[in-house]
């Protein structure tokens, strides 16, 4: 999660798991729906990365 809220990049992580960091103005937080474990998709806002637009395009997000 550091190198997200510095550097840029992504990450999938389990609602479980998201819950115990620390708030982040610099990141983007979007719920992911699936039938087995609630999820989220988290990114630096300023993240520009081609791949974030792609893997955003694949869930049918509109950040």
């Amino acid at each position: 999660m550091l190198q997200l809220a510095f550097y840029g990049g992504y990450t999938i992580l389990a609602e479980p798991v998201l819950a115990q960091l620390p708030a982040n103005k610099n990141l983007t937080f979007i719920p992911l729906e699936n039938d087995t474990v609630p999820a989220w998709a988290v990114w630096n806002r300023e993240n520009i990365s081609p791949a974030l637009q792609l893997l955003l395009r694949e869930l049918d997000i509109d950040p």
